[in-house]
């Protein structure tokens, strides 16, 4: 595998991101330009290895929408996933879901959130000798 510093990524994404975004701008009416996204960050994580699984999460609207996928069940007798409320330091469910353990898709699952708070997905999977886990990035929901 070969290593690339993240100095020399920078210097070369940073200033096309920027003349991306001075193109994109320019292209946009003065009252679109100045548009902000309701929330931030979300996406998907990776437990990696053998089972694998993977949390997700992201917001529409007025709801976060956290998922997951089981990517690999070699051996698995149990998954699920829970939503943390990592500004409070809670579960959002008490409980986590069960998704049985064939491949595939879970969720997207809508609950409304509280403004300003700051969430993750946290996702399992279970063989009768390991457990992996996945934490989705955070979102910032406003």
């Amino acid at each position: 595998m070969t290593h690339i510093s993240s100095r020399l990524v920078r210097s070369l994404v940073l200033p096309l991101a920027g003349a991306a975004l001075a193109v994109a701008t320019a292209a946009l009416p003065a009252s679109a330009a100045t548009v902000r996204p309701d929330s931030s960050g979300g996406g998907c994580s990776s437990s990696g290895g053998s089972p694998d699984v993977e949390a997700c999460i992201s917001a529409s609207g007025s709801y976060l929408e956290p998922d997951a996928y089981i990517i690999n069940n070699s051996g698995c007798v149990s998954a699920g996933w829970r939503l943390y409320d990592t500004t409070s330091g809670s579960n959002v469910l008490e409980q986590e879901v069960s998704m049985g353990c064939a491949d595939g898709h879970y969720g997207p699952y809508g609950f409304a959130g509280i403004k300003g708070h700051s969430y993750r997905t946290l996702a399992y999977i279970n063989t009768a000798n390991i457990t992996n886990f996945a934490e989705s990035p955070t979102e910032y929901f406003s």
